[in-house]
C-alpha cells in the first residue's frame, strides 16, 4: 500500500510540473495522464541538442530507456536540419517561437521518436501525437508518418492556425495493433520544408475485450464479497 501511494504522489507531481515552455498542448480526451497503461512526454527544442531535451514532468514508467526525439538528415540536397535558435538570423521565419528545428524536404531528413511502453501484449495502442510547425510556402502542409511496427492508421483530428506566421498546432491519432512494448515514429516532411517547434505524444495501450471481460468479472467477485 505504501510502495503505491509513493507512485501515485510521483505521477502527481509529473502531471503538475509540466514544463511551461510548452505553449500548444491539447491533452486526450479519452484518458488522463498518469492512468494505467499510458505514457506522456513532450519536447520544446528551447536549445540544438540532439536527441532532443525531454520536457519536465514526462511520464513514462516503461523500459530502460528514456523516451527520444532525435533529428536524423544528410547533407544532398539541401544539407541536414539544422537548429534556429529564437531571436537569431533567422527571426524573420522563427518569428518569436522558442527555438525550431529546420527539416528540409529530403528523403533523408526526418524526426524519430522513441516511445518505451507497456510490454503486455495488448489489443492496440492509441497514440496522440501533436505537433507546432510551420511548412514552407505558408502551406501548413502535413508530414507522412511512419511507424515500427508499421501496422498503423492515421487521422488527422484537427489543424489550427496559431499565428500571422502561418504557425499550426495539429493533432494526429495513430493506432498500432496489436500494440507492441515499444515503437518508433518518424514524421518526414512532404513536398515542403518545415520548421518544427514544439512535439508532444500520449499514448494508452488498450486491452483485449477478453482482458476487460475478465476485469470485469474480478470486480464484480470483489464486491459481492465486500457485501
Amino acid at each position: 500500500m505504501k510502495k503505491f501511494i509513493v507512485v501515485f504522489a510521483t505521477l502527481l507531481v509529473a502531471v503538475s510540473t509540466v514544463s511551461a515552455t510548452i505553449y500548444n498542448d491539447t491533452a486526450p480526451t479519452g484518458w488522463l495522464r498518469g492512468d494505467a497503461g499510458t505514457t506522456y512526454q513532450a519536447w520544446g527544442f528551447d536549445n540544438d541538442n540532439n536527441p532532443a531535451d525531454l520536457e519536465a514532468g514526462w511520464i513514462n514508467l516503461y523500459g530502460t530507456l528514456d523516451p527520444t526525439a532525435t533529428i536524423v538528415g544528410v547533407d544532398p540536397p539541401y544539407g541536414p536540419p539544422d537548429f534556429i535558435a529564437p531571436n537569431t538570423y533567422w527571426k524573420e521565419i522563427d518569428n518569436g517561437h522558442q527555438g525550431v528545428w529546420h527539416i528540409y524536404n529530403d528523403t533523408e531528413d526526418s524526426m524519430r521518436f522513441h516511445i518505451p511502453n507497456n510490454p503486455v501484449p495488448n489489443d492496440h495502442k492509441t497514440i496522440w501525437f501533436q505537433m507546432t510547425y510551420y511548412a514552407s510556402a505558408h502551406t501548413g502542409a502535413e508530414p507522412e508518418f511512419f511507424t515500427y511496427p508499421d501496422n498503423i492508421s492515421v487521422e488527422l483530428i484537427s489543424k489550427t492556425l496559431l499565428d500571422e506566421h502561418y504557425y499550426y498546432h495539429a493533432i494526429w491519432e495513430i493506432t498500432i495493433e496489436p500494440n507492441p512494448e515499444e515503437e518508433w515514429i518518424t514524421l518526414k516532411p512532404q513536398d515542403c520544408t518545415m520548421l518544427i517547434d514544439e512535439v508532444i505524444i500520449d499514448t494508452i495501450c488498450i486491452p483485449e475485450p477478453a482482458t476487460m471481460v475478465l476485469l470485469g468479472l474480478g470486480s464484480l467477485v470483489l464486491l459481492r464479497r465486500k457485501k
